[in-house]
């Protein structure tokens, strides 16, 4: 049997950041006798056609080579006064006999430097807390864990509760003073659901997932539709880290026929990190600027293209890219 060629191909600055891409071997033990093994690239979020087509011929191979899968979102709303918001993506996939899980969670609106606590409930209903946030100078941030760490990412804690639908994920502060806590929003995962044309009911939220497995670099950009005040508002935002210190890095937008639209360019700053917010109503003061006339009203199946800009010749080199889903 031919090789099959490894392709790398997931609400707002939440980005809640996605999850990992995953290389995994499908059901290597459960092939037939007198038959080739096929490698299955897996890529949690991005549904590309080559990962369909590997995986198709991986089924060939071993019938049970994908066991299961479960994706499960929540919005986290704010408690009280405070304006926090945020986003919750959970994933666990099953292949024979090895399960990977990942979590994203992403904020907005939080109190620059403030460190919050994510926590989901055990079986007596105390809080079990899965990591911090510590909110960025513009108020967003990000907690990423999996089961199997890289980069920036960190490991689900040890003795974790099972995490399924209708379990609750928090955000809390502590008071350093006084070691009181406080929960400022909450969500209840559950399983997206659907209107026809594929978006969650209410509102749109696609995340992809950026990373570079021959580097340190990673990110996520994430897009929203939502209405405000009787008004439709969309917005992207993209984040990177480990970045090279003074890079220009250029960023497409490929819809699904293919079409592309370039939406602006990202420079990296002294820390290695760099982001963009693009919005269809720009709030002033808030480092936004507005959405460029031509771009996709629909980024479903569309995808997000990294490229660097050489600072002489100006030639762009493609460095990334990532299916929103």
């Amino acid at each position: 049997m031919p090789k099959q060629k490894r392709t790398r191909s997931r609400r707002l600055e939440y980005t809640f950041e996605s999850l990992e891409n995953r290389s995994m071997l499908a059901c290597i033990n459960a092939v037939a006798p007198g038959t080739a093994s096929v490698p299955a690239i897996v890529n949690t979020f991005a549904h590309t056609a080559a990962w369909q087509s590997t995986t198709a011929m991986a089924k060939a191979a071993s019938p049970s080579s994908r066991d299961s899968e479960t994706h499960l979102t929540a919005m986290l709303t704010p408690t009280g006064q405070n304006k926090i918001t945020g986003f919750v993506a959970f994933e666990t996939e099953t292949h024979c006999t090895n399960t990977t899980s990942s979590m994203n969670v992403t904020i907005k609106g939080g109190t620059a430097a403030s460190v919050l606590t994510v926590s989901i409930q055990d079986a007596t209903g105390n809080a079990f807390a899965l990591g911090t946030i510590t909110v960025a100078a513009d108020g967003t941030g990000q907690l990423t864990l999996s089961s199997n760490p890289h980069g920036t990412q960190q490991g689900f804690p040890a003795n974790m509760p099972t995490i399924a639908a209708t379990t609750v994920v928090s955000l809390s502060v502590t008071d350093p003073a006084t070691k009181v806590s406080t929960v400022l929003g909450s969500g209840s995962l559950a399983k997206p659901t659907r209107k026809a044309g594929g978006h969650e009911t209410g509102e749109t939220n696609l995340i992809a997932v950026l990373n570079d497995s021959n580097s340190t670099l990673t990110g996520s950009a994430q897009y929203e539709i939502e209405k405000e005040h009787g008004a439709t508002v969309t917005e992207l935002g993209v984040r990177l880290k480990g970045a090279k210190i003074g890079a220009v890095i250029d960023v497409t937008i490929v819809d699904a026929s293919g079409a592309k639209v370039s939406v602006g360019q990202i420079t990296v700053a002294a820390d290695g990190t760099g982001r963009m917010s693009l919005s269809s109503n720009p709030i002033v003061g808030a480092k936004q600027s507005p959405l460029p006339t031509n771009f996709p009203t629909d980024l479903t199946g569309a995808s997000i293209v990294l490229t660097s800009v050489d600072p002489v010749t100006h030639a762009l080199t493609q460095i990334l890219s990532s299916k929103f889903g």
